[in-house]
C-alpha cells in the first residue's frame, strides 16, 4: 500500500528518502572520484537504510560495496570492522547465523590487531549476542559481562564512545540470565539498559526500543503482563518510525505484545495483532528473537 498525501502524491517514508540520499552521494562521489573511505562509509550507510526498508538483497549488496572499498585499506581498519559488524547484524537479524558468525568473528580479529580494549569488547558483545541465539546461554552471560564490565572499566568511555554498544551488552546479558531462569536478574539488566539509553537517546530512538524490548520480555516472563504490555506497546510506537513493518525485529516485538495481551485475557485485540502480521509482505519470514541495536553501531568519519 502506497500513504498519500491529501493532495494524492505519494507520501515518501523516512528510510526511503535517506536511501535516495545516499544514492545521490554516492554518485557524487563516484564522479568527483572520492575517497575509499568516504564512499564505503557512504555505501554502509546505504545498506543501513535499505536494512531499515526490509531490502535484505540491496542492504547485502551495499554492504559488500562498502567492505570493498575498505577491507585492504590499512589506514581503515576500524570502519572496516564496523561494517563487517554492520554486515553480520543484517544477517543476524534475518537469521543468516553462518554467515552473521563469519562477518563477526572476522570483525573481532580485525580489532584485535588494533589491540584496542574498548573495540574487542565489542565484537566479544556481539559474538555473545551469537551465542544467546544457539541457547548457549552460561557462555553468553560470561562473554557479554566480560564485555561490559571491560566498557565501565575503560577511562574516558562514556564520553568517547557510542552508548549503544553499552545498551547492547546489558540487553544481551539480560537474555542469557532470562534463559538461566535468573528472573529478577535479567528484569535488573533489562531496566538497566533502560536507563542508560533513555539518558543518551530521545524517546522512540533504536536503542530505547530496543531495551524496551528486553524490559518488556523480561516483565512479560516475571508474571507482569500489564506491565509488560505497556513497555512493548512503546517499543511498537517508536518502530513503527524506524522500521518497516516487515522488519523481523518489529514483527518480533509484535509477537510478544500479542502474547501479553494473551496472558491478560484480551483475546480480541491479540487477534486484531495476528491480522496486522498477516498483512505485511513476509509475513512468514522468522522474526528476529532478542535482537539487540548493535545493526546501528556505524560511527561516522
Amino acid at each position: 500500500m502506497v500513504c498519500r498525501a491529501q493532495t494524492g502524491r505519494p507520501i515518501e517514508l523516512p528510510w526511503q528518502e535517506r536511501i535516495h540520499n545516499n544514492i545521490a552521494k554516492i554518485t557524487a562521489l563516484e564522479a568527483a572520484q572520492g575517497s575509499g573511505r568516504d564512499l564505503g562509509y557512504t555505501w554502509a550507510m546505504l545498506g543501513a537504510e535499505y536494512s531499515t526498508a526490509g531490502e535484505f538483497t540491496n542492504s547485502e549488496n551495499a554492504y559488500n560495496h562498502a567492505i570493498q572499498y575498505l577491507e585492504n585499506d590499512s589506514a581503515e581498519l576500524m570502519l572496516y570492522a564496523d561494517v563487517l559488524d554492520q554486515l553480520g547484524s543484517l544477517y543476524r537479524i534475518y537469521m543468516r547465523l553462518p554467515e552473521a558468525m563469519n562477518c563477526r568473528k572476522k570483525a573481532l580479529e580485525v580489532r584485535e590487531r588494533l589491540g584496542d580494549p574498548v573495540e574487542i569488547a565489542r565484537s566479544q558483545s556481539h559474538l555473545a549476542e551469537m551465542k544467546l541465539i544457539l541457547h548457549h546461554y552460561k557462555e553468553s552471560f560470561h562473554e557479554a559481562d566480560l564485555a561490559y564490565q571491560t566498557m565501565i572499566k575503560t577511562p574516558g568511555f562514556e564520553k568517547d564512545w557510542d552508548r549503544s554498544d553499552l545498551v547492547s551488552a546489558l540487553i544481551v546479558r539480560s537474555y542469557a540470565q532470562c534463559g538461566l531462569h535468573r528472573t529478577n536478574e535479567c528484569l535488573a539488566d533489562a531496566r538497566h539498559a533502560l536507563s542508560i539509553a533513555r539518558a543518551a537517546f530521545p524517546e522512540g530512538s533504536v536503542p530505547v526500543c530496543a531495551a524496551l524490548v528486553a524490559v518488556g520480555e523480561a516483565e512479560l516472563k516475571s508474571g507482569d503482563a500489564a506491565d509488560g504490555e505497556a513497555s512493548l506497546r512503546q517499543a511498537i510506537e517508536g518502530y513503527r518510525l524506524q522500521f518497516s513493518p516487515a522488519d523481523p525485529r518489529f514483527t518480533y516485538t509484535m509477537l510478544l505484545y500479542r502474547d501479553c495481551l494473551k496472558a491478560e485475557h484480551r483475546d480480541a485485540e491479540a487477534k486484531k495483532v495476528e491480522w496486522e502480521l498477516s498483512q505485511t509482505e513476509h509475513a512468514s519470514m522468522r522474526p528476529c528473537a532478542q535482537c539487540t541495536v548493535s545493526a546501528y553501531a556505524l560511527r561516522g568519519p
